[in-house]
């Protein structure tokens, strides 16, 4: 995560436990497009022009470069996950539609803005969409999410303080697994970029999936994907309904922030009954623990009655709202990996509605007391979490 999932195009489901906890800044350095090599792209395709025997593709960077066809061309359509041409089906640009993944081979020109392609390459849109479905469901089974509290550089272990399981959860990885890291202002899951276990650091939000101990505590990685987030929230001064800029004034620093929201940014308004579930279950959640009976679970407990997973699946399927659906004045709270700029975030996910329970927090704190975690702005742990989700 890292949690609204990406299933809605990004998901708040890693919180990042400072909230308050200022969004540092990653000095810029220039952007290569790793789609784009001197003989082969790929990409999305965006547009088909039949007469004009020509693709638009959009790389994931958002580069878009023209994909030219003739008669030589030879289209293969390719299971997704496969990683030869064994069982490629020869098709035909009238196969190809918009929202296929394409890989087009052939020389690119200098300005990198277009390819005569000898082989075009298909992932099916539908395709691809049966095997991310089963990714996610393969997350949810075998995966954990959590921040990083520790590193083994030795034994290449990372320590994770889980929110799939009380306690702490020691990832083991090898030479054969598979480190993905989101870079800075990314928004989607699909953002994420190859990686290695030197670039991992504690503080981080991690997603892992591998096969895990039966008591949880251990998972022994295929897959691990970290980043760097973090949680701003503040009263909105202006909005820009047409660039998706949104001006707050941070809670924590009392600095103006410009949050921007774009197209694949999730943006939610939680209603009146969502907020008294979160209320409730933050009561609960302060409550003292009572000592274990060996009787069977109470039905008032966080593990019968739901915790706050439940309230984090419920507001992932919120109806999406626009930034014309805010207003000046309310409070948002807002997710985004860490940024270049530290005037700049680009928003993960954008959360409306919850300024009673934000201006009751601030109530019961020292003006002095900076806000450091989700249960300070009245929200139970897990919810509203700063990280990217599933696929």
């Amino acid at each position: 995560m890292f949690k609204l999932c990406l299933i809605l195009a990004a998901t708040m489901t890693a919180l990042v436990s400072s909230f308050g906890a200022h969004c540092q800044t990653i000095e810029a350095t220039e952007q290569v497009d790793v789609d784009i090599t001197p003989t082969r792209l790929s990409g999305e395709v965006k547009s088909i022009d039949t007469t004009g025997n020509r693709l638009l593709l959009a790389t994931k960077s958002g580069t878009q470069v023209t994909v030219m066809v003739d008669e030589k061309t030879v289209y293969l359509r390719v299971p997704p996950g496969e990683t030869t041409l064994a069982k490629a089906l020869a098709i035909s640009l009238s196969d190809v539609t918009v929202g296929d993944r394409i890989v087009a081979r052939g020389r690119v020109a200098e300005d990198r803005k277009s390819v005569p392609a000898r082989q075009v390459i298909v992932m099916t849109k539908s395709d691809l969409e049966t095997r991310t479905q089963s990714s996610r469901d393969d997350w949810r089974k075998r995966g954990i999410t959590g921040r990083i509290t520790g590193l083994n550089p030795e034994t290449k272990e990372v320590m994770v303080g889980s929110r799939d399981h009380a306690g702490s959860t020691t990832v083991r990885t090898n030479e054969k697994a598979i480190f993905l890291r989101f870079p800075p202002d990314s928004v989607k899951f699909s953002d994420a970029r190859a990686s290695s276990f030197a670039e991992l650091k504690v503080g981080d939000q991690l997603r892992a999936r591998g096969e895990k101990s039966v008591d949880g505590t251990m998972l022994t990685a295929e897959e691990v994907i970290s980043g760097s987030f973090c949680m701003v929230g503040g009263p909105i001064q202006t909005l820009n309904n047409e660039t998706g800029a949104v001006n707050i004034i941070t809670i924590d620093t009392g600095q103006p922030l410009t949050v921007l929201i774009v197209k694949d940014s999730i943006v939610r308004r939680v209603p009146p009954d969502i907020v008294k579930m979160i209320e409730a279950r933050t009561s609960q959640a302060e409550r003292p623990k009572a000592p274990p009976s060996g009787n069977a679970t109470s039905s008032n407990s966080p593990s019968s009655s739901g915790g706050s997973g439940d309230i984090q699946e419920i507001i992932e399927h919120l109806p999406p709202i626009s930034v014309n659906d805010l207003k000046v004045g309310e409070t948002i709270i807002v997710s985004s990996t860490v940024g270049r700029d530290p005037s700049t975030v680009t928003a993960i996910t954008v959360a409306a509605g919850l300024d009673d329970l934000v201006q009751r927090s601030q109530k019961t704190k020292s003006s002095k007391t900076r806000i450091a975690t989700s249960a300070d702005l009245g929200l139970p742990g897990g919810v509203l979490d700063g990280g990217i989700g599933v696929p």
